[in-house]
């Protein structure tokens, strides 16, 4: 789950790096006068820097169903787990019943022999 929550940070902060860039290079523009010649790279950068948004977006909508199906497998895994538990403390319990009442017929077969001896 650690590993997949990283992946998801990761992915999201390589989405704002990029859009950072891409801001970054809009003032540069706006700040600055450039030729048609110098513009078309920076077109071609805006250009990938959209795809690139766009791939990592997709990427991260999968990395958000992974997610969420650890989860289920985690919740699943908890609720199995507390279900053993209870099902030891129930084994644990009624071990301890039979014990008592082991001893209890055990007492009782022990008196009603002294009490044969007696009578004898």
């Amino acid at each position: 789950m650690q590993a997949l929550l990283a992946e998801k940070q990761n992915i999201e902060d390589r989405i704002g790096s990029l859009g950072a860039g891409l801001e970054a290079e809009h003032r540069r523009i706006e700040d600055t006068s450039f030729d048609a010649d110098e513009l078309a790279p920076l077109d071609a950068y805006r250009v990938w820097v959209n795809r690139e948004k766009q791939r990592l977006a997709s990427s991260l909508t999968d990395c958000a169903k992974r997610i969420e199906a650890q989860r289920v497998v985690l919740a699943e895994a908890r609720r199995r787990f507390r279900l053993v538990d209870r099902l030891k403390e129930k084994a644990l319990i009624e071990w301890r019943k039979a014990g008592a009442k082991e001893q209890e017929d055990l007492a009782a077969e022990l008196y009603l022999a002294r009490r044969v001896r007696q009578n004898e």
